[in-house]
């Protein structure tokens, strides 16, 4: 599994976590949400190798429903451990 480079996330009150399929103005029902501490935090993304993974792919080959990405957040505590900032 490989990682991402490091990015900022400031999380608000409410973080809710969904696929780029579920991007809404409100999170559906079964959006799931993440219990984070507000403010900013680093995260790193690291997409599982479901084709070697016993039980992350089909007959077929494809994904299993199973097969995820998994993500590293946590807090940042002085400037030093921010990524930086884009855009």
């Amino acid at each position: 599994m490989s990682g991402s480079a490091p990015f900022r996330f400031v999380a608000a009150e409410r973080t809710f976590l969904s696929g780029v399929n579920a991007v809404n103005p409100e999170p559906w029902e079964e959006t799931l949400q993440v219990p984070l501490v507000p403010g900013e935090h680093r995260i790193i993304a690291s997409m599982v190798k479901w084709d070697i993974e016993p039980a992350g792919h089909q007959e077929d080959g494809t994904p299993a429903s199973e097969a995820y990405i998994v993500l590293a957040i946590n807090p940042i505590d002085t400037a030093d451990d921010l990524p930086p900032r884009h855009g």
